[in-house]
């Protein structure tokens, strides 16, 4: 369940964050042109994802517990199922908008357009969030 986490944390903060990484790095333009028609399936699976993660942890009842004996792990977790859904719903327009029509589409779009200009942060949130996961996972470090 870590690396599916992981993994998402990792691919959907690229996706936000893919112009300004392209700005020094160019060939990572030609790989997000690779992501680019999965783009709506890795937002809403990432949105799927974060809300699964986040009920998880807020109906297992154990939070404040967590929050007690691990704060920054319990915090980190938060913010990545946060991190989660908004960049999910972000990139998962598009598939909305293919698959359940334009009204739906127009009303998320409405709601997201405040976050398209925090896009690229929220993208390196995401991927400083994912490698701290992922080295948290590795070395099980547990604070």
């Amino acid at each position: 369940m870590a690396y599916i986490t992981i993994a998402l944390l990792l691919v959907l903060g690229f996706l936000g964050a893919v112009n300004l990484i392209a700005a020094k790095k160019p060939e990572a333009k030609a790989l997000a042109d690779k992501l680019a028609p999965y783009q709506g399936w890795i937002g809403a699976a990432g949105a799927a994802w974060g809300v699964f993660f986040l009920l998880r942890m807020l109906l297992s009842g154990g939070l404040g517990f967590a929050l007690e004996f691990v704060p920054i792990l319990t915090l980190t977790s938060l913010a990545s199922a946060v991190l989660l859904i908004l960049l999910g719903s972000l990139f998962g327009v598009a598939l909305l908008r293919k698959l359940g029509g334009d009204a739906k589409a127009d009303q998320v779009e409405a709601r997201l357009t405040k976050l398209r200009p925090l896009q690229a942060k929220l993208g390196l949130a995401s991927m400083g969030l994912g490698a701290w996961f992922l080295v948290q996972h590795v070395f099980r470090i547990a604070i």
